[in-house]
């Protein structure tokens, strides 16, 4: 049985990986910051959304309160 070729690694072939390798980060790096501003753009807008939707409870109870309250005021 004979041996298997030797395989030669070259400068140029760790140019090429480090270049491929060098792109692959820049591209992760972009497409992260892309979901930081994506992630910062839900959290304003979740938040707004509950500040919108708080004072319905607190609509809510004030009125019933208030009914409970107005029958003992006016005495009916």
């Amino acid at each position: 049985m004979s041996e298997p070729p030797a395989v030669t690694i070259g400068l140029r072939e760790i140019y090429d990986a480090m270049v491929e390798l060098k792109s692959s980060v820049d591209t992760m790096v972009s497409t992260t910051a892309a979901m930081a501003a994506r992630q910062s753009d839900h959290e304003a807008r979740i938040r707004a959304v509950e500040r919108r939707q708080w004072p319905l409870p607190t609509l809510a109870a004030a009125i019933g309160v208030a009914a409970l309250i107005l029958p003992i005021i006016t005495g009916r």
